[in-house]
C-alpha cells in the first residue's frame, strides 16, 4: 500500500498543468483548451484525478472529497470507472469541514463482513452522530448535505437518465407554445425558483441544483415524461445512495425551499438568469472551443445554451 501511495503521488505530481503534456485528450473544466492558467492556477481536475488512479491503482473502493459541491454529475461522470463510491458534499463545506479522521477510522476498522456498501453507509451515518462534537461543529454540520453515491457499472443507469432528461428538456423547450403561460422555458424558470442552490454558502453563484428536486416541482410533475424520469431516479436512489442531510440545509437566512426535503446527488449546472450564473463554471461553459466527454455524451451544455437564449440571455459560445 505504501508503494502504491507513493506511485499515486508521483502521478499527481506529473499531471500538474499543463495537463496536455500528459493526457492531451482530457480537458480540465477549470483550465479550458486554449486557456493557459497562471502558475497560481494549478488545479487537479476530476479528469486528472481519474487519469492518475487509472494509471496507478487502476481502481479504488472510495474517493472522499472534502471540497464544496463536489457531489455533482461532473465529478461522478469523470470518476465512474475508477471508484466504487464517491463520498462528497453536495453543499458548500466550511470550517471544520468533513471529519477525515473519523472516515479513515471507519475504513480502517472494517472487517471481512463489511462490504463497500456497508462501509459507505457507516461513513454517512457518522455525520448524524453528534456525540462529542462541539456546538460550532454541530452548527456547521446542520447546513451540510453529504452523500455516498455508488458509481462503477451502477452509474450507467444514471447516464441514461441524464441523456433522456436533456433530450426531453430540449424537445419541450423547442415546442411551439399553445398560448400565454404555456412556454416550457417559463415553467422551468418558475420551477428553478423553488430549487435550492447548493453552492448557497460558497459565494460563487446560485446555479447548482439537484435534478430530483427540480423534477419534484409542480410544473414538472404535470409532464408525464418528466414524472417518469423522476420515478426512475427514485428507484436508483434506494439502492445506490446513502445520505446525510443537515436539519437547517434548506432553511438558511430565511430562504426556505418548501418542496425540497432530500437530495439525489444529481447536482448539475442550471442557471436561471444572470444573477444566478456561477462565473467559475460559466467561463468554460461559454468558451467556444471547450469540449468534454460529459457534454458530448449528455448534451447538457447544448440544452443550457438553448434555454438561456430562449430566456433572452446571451449564453455565448
Amino acid at each position: 500500500m505504501i508503494s502504491q501511495t507513493l506511485y499515486f503521488k508521483r502521478w499527481l505530481r506529473l499531471i500538474q498543468p499543463p495537463v496536455a503534456e500528459i493526457n492531451p485528450a482530457v480537458a480540465s473544466p477549470l483550465n479550458p483548451p486554449g486557456v493557459q492558467p497562471g502558475r497560481f492556477l494549478r488545479y487537479v481536475s476530476n479528469e486528472d484525478l481519474a487519469y492518475a488512479i487509472r494509471n496507478s491503482f487502476k481502481k479504488v473502493d472510495f474517493i472522499v472529497l472534502n471540497n464544496c459541491v463536489m457531489q455533482n454529475v461532473y465529478s461522478q461522470f469523470a470518476l465512474q470507472t475508477v471508484t466504487d463510491y464517491l463520498i462528497a458534499p453536495q453543499t458548500g463545506v466550511t470550517n471544520p469541514g468533513l471529519n477525515m479522521r473519523q472516515i479513515i477510522k471507519i475504513i480502517k476498522n472494517a472487517d471481512d463482513r463489511d462490504t463497500n456498501d456497508s462501509i459507505a453507509k457507516k461513513i454517512i451515518e457518522g455525520f448524524a452522530n453528534m456525540e462529542g462534537r462541539s456546538a460550532t461543529e454541530t452548527d456547521f454540520l446542520d447546513l451540510y448535505v453529504v452523500l455516498a453515491l455508488k458509481l462503477g457499472d451502477s452509474y450507467n443507469a444514471y447516464i441514461t437518465i441524464l441523456k433522456d432528461l436533456a433530450e426531453v428538456f430540449t424537445r419541450k423547450i423547442n415546442e411551439k407554445e399553445d398560448g400565454p403561460g404555456d412556454d416550457f422555458d417559463e415553467k422551468l424558470d418558475d420551477s428553478l425558483r423553488l430549487c435550492f442552490p447548493f453552492e448557497f454558502n460558497t459565494n460563487t453563484g446560485n446555479s447548482m441544483i439537484d435534478l430530483y428536486q427540480l423534477l419534484s416541482t409542480r410544473h414538472m410533475l404535470k409532464i408525464e415524461e418528466l414524472k417518469s424520469i423522476r420515478d426512475r431516479i427514485d428507484l436508483l436512489d434506494n439502492n445506490n445512495v446513502f445520505k446525510y442531510v443537515g436539519k437547517k440545509t434548506f432553511n438558511q437566512n430565511g430562504a426556505y425551499y418548501p418542496t425540497q426535503t432530500t437530495s439525489s446527488g444529481l447536482c448539475i449546472y442550471f442557471p436561471r438568469n444572470y444573477n444566478s450564473i456561477n462565473s467559475l463554471i460559466h467561463r468554460f461553459y461559454t468558451a467556444a472551443n471547450y469540449s468534454s466527454e460529459f457534454d458530448s455524451t449528455i448534451n447538457w451544455r447544448s440544452f443550457i445554451k438553448t434555454y438561456l437564449q430562449k430566456r433572452g440571455i446571451d449564453s455565448g459560445g
